[in-house]
């Protein structure tokens, strides 16, 4: 299952995994009964580390924090990690933007179920994370440690 990237080389997908969960309900069952509508706080974060020569986990950490009126309805930690085999060819630039932004977009559907099923079984309507643009945020963050270098 080989997939390319939009740099030169391609990604194999390894394998893909939760890593760690972690779903908080504090104020059910009273939190089930109320009809308005929460403020959700949806944040995303990506780790890479190396494993061998070619071989990276790729992690997704999203936590969503849902709210009625100052109370918090639930919390959701989620890790998902994926575990992919780039090619050898690939120069620093290259390599950092597929695990930065490829292998974040190939596994990011399946994080997102995850926090659908996950958010659905607590008792609440499932929560559907909007498609996140891997590239924007890799060159915001890009920019914005540049700019930190400069002041």
């Amino acid at each position: 299952m080989s997939k390319k990237s939009d740099v030169n080389g391609s990604v194999l997908v390894n394998a893909q995994y939760i890593k760690d969960l972690s779903f908080e309900n504090p104020k059910a069952p009273y939190s089930l009964l109320g009809s308005e509508k929460p403020e959700v706080d949806v944040s995303i974060d990506i780790g890479a580390h190396n494993i061998q020569e070619e071989t990276y986990e790729v992690v997704l950490e999203i936590q969503v924090k849902s709210v009625v009126k100052e109370d918090v309805q639930y919390l959701i930690d989620l890790k998902y990690a994926g575990v992919f085999t780039l090619d050898k060819g690939m120069n620093n630039e290259e390599r950092e933007k597929v695990i930065f932004i490829q292998c974040p977009t190939i596994i990011f559907p399946y994080a997102r179920r995850v926090i659908s099923d996950i958010s659905r079984d607590g008792g609440y309507l499932p929560l559907y994370i909007s498609p996140v643009d891997f590239m924007t945020l890799y060159n915001n963050n890009k920019n914005k440690n540049s700019n930190e270098q400069f002041n």
